[in-house]
C-alpha cells in the first residue's frame, strides 16, 4: 500500500480509538471518525477497513499486537506459575502500552467491555487468543475454587485493572495528580491477584470443592 494509503489508516486508527472510547464502537459515527481523521471523503473507513468492525478490529490489533509480544515472552520465564505471575503477565503489558502509547486505549478498552459489537470483533481476533491461553492457566491455579466463583473472580479482575487504566489516562491527559504508571501498576497486581485468589471463606456454597 501506498505511504499515503498508511498514513490514511493510521489516522483513521487513531480518530477510531478516540471515538470509539467515547461513544462505543456500537454508536460511534463512521462519518466524525473520517473527519477526526482529516478525510473529506464519509466513506473511508469503509474504503480503507470495510466498515465499523474492520476498523474496531484494527484498533484492537494495533494495541494487542505489542502487548501480546511482550506477554509471550513473559510465560516463557520462571515465576508465572502462580497467580501473581500470571496476573502481572495480563497486566504489565497492557498498563506499559497505556501509559506509552499516550493514546485512548485504556478508555476504548473500558468504554467497549461491554459493547456487542466490540465484544464480537475482540473474541474474533487470533490475538485474543493469547489472553485466553494465560486466562486458562491461572483459571487452572483455581482449581479449588467453583467454577462460576471463578469466573466471576477472572471477570470482576478485568474490569477493575481496565476502569482502573482508563480512569490514569483520563486523570493524565486532564493533568489531575494521579499515581505514577510504576505504581499504579504494581498496585493493580497486588489488588487483582488478591482478588482472584481470595480464601473463599465458609459462606454456603462457598466452599472449595474437593
Amino acid at each position: 500500500m501506498p505511504r499515503e494509503g498508511e498514513t490514511a489508516r493510521a489516522a483513521l486508527v487513531d480518530a477510531g480509538e478516540r471515538l470509539f472510547a467515547v461513544h462505543g464502537v456500537e454508536t460511534a459515527s463512521l462519518r466524525d471518525v473520517a473527519v477526526a481523521a482529516g478525510h473529506r471523503n464519509n466513506s473511508a473507513v469503509q474504503y480503507h477497513f470495510g466498515g465499523r468492525d474492520g476498523l474496531a478490529a484494527a484498533v484492537y490489533s494495533r494495541g494487542m499486537g505489542p502487548i501480546n509480544r511482550v506477554r509471550i515472552g513473559m510465560l516463557e520465564q520462571t515465576g508465572t506459575d502462580t497467580v501473581q505471575g500470571l496476573v502481572s503477565v495480563l497486566l504489565v503489558p497492557l498498563a506499559a502500552h497505556v501509559e506509552e502509547s499516550a493514546g485512548w486505549y485504556g478508555r476504548f478498552l473500558a468504554r467497549n467491555r461491554f459493547d456487542r459489537v466490540a465484544r464480537e470483533v475482540r473474541d474474533a481476533l487470533p490475538e485474543s487468543e493469547v489472553l485466553r491461553q494465560v486466562t486458562r492457566r491461572l483459571g487452572r491455579l483455581l482449581d479449588g475454587v467453583p467454577p462460576a466463583v471463578r469466573a466471576a473472580r477472572m471477570e470482576q479482575m478485568v474490569n477493575h485493572y481496565v476502569t482502573s487504566l482508563a480512569s490514569w489516562e483520563w486523570a493524565r491527559d486532564r493533568g489531575e495528580r494521579k499515581l505514577s504508571a510504576a505504581d499504579l501498576r504494581d498496585d493493580l497486581v497486588v489488588t487483582c491477584a488478591a482478588m482472584v485468589g481470595a480464601d473463599l471463606g465458609t459462606k454456603p456454597g462457598h466452599r472449595r470443592s474437593r
